[in-house]
């Protein structure tokens, strides 16, 4: 009991409800375990604690930096993050407010970039995302900002 009967999980799973002698072990019941993926998970939390929390929320923020300043400096482009810098950390969305957003999104699909996007793209800056990769993506935007834009 204790603490356990108010948790849930984030991860619906067989047997998360069954409350009853399983324990935290009722969290763990996701079929047929896949050991690659711990081990990359560990392998990820020692790398983690081995840059420190600091380095590595000092780099993701400098990268969601630029990329604010990237959009800052682009017309066609809109904030949708708030500005303050209080209010985000490493994701960034804004808005495309003019240009071929099809055609832009092929285009970043194509050079390999992963990105949510859309009219509205999210760009998530981790402690592997490489500035240059943010500069192109911003080049490529810019690539497609004369061209008609589609119906939103």
């Amino acid at each position: 009991g204790g603490q356990l009967d108010t948790l849930w999980p984030t991860i619906a799973n067989a047997g998360w409800e069954q409350r009853k002698g399983a324990g935290g072990g009722r969290f763990m019941m996701v079929g047929t375990n896949n050991r690659a993926i711990f081990a990359g998970m560990v392998a990820g939390v020692k790398f983690f604690h081995s840059l420190g929390a600091e380095r590595v929320f000092a780099r993701t923020r400098e990268l969601a930096d630029r990329v604010v300043a990237h959009v800052a400096r682009r017309s066609y482009l809109e904030l949708v993050t708030p500005q303050d810098s209080r209010c985000y950390h490493a994701m960034i969305s804004f808005k495309i407010v003019r240009g071929d957003i099809d055609k832009a999104m092929a285009e970043v699909k194509a050079r390999r970039i992963n990105l949510l996007g859309g009219a509205r793209p999210r760009v998530s800056c981790h402690i592997h995302t490489r500035p240059a990769d943010l500069d192109t993506l911003f080049e490529i935007f810019d690539g497609f900002e004369q061209l008609p834009s589609r119906a939103r």
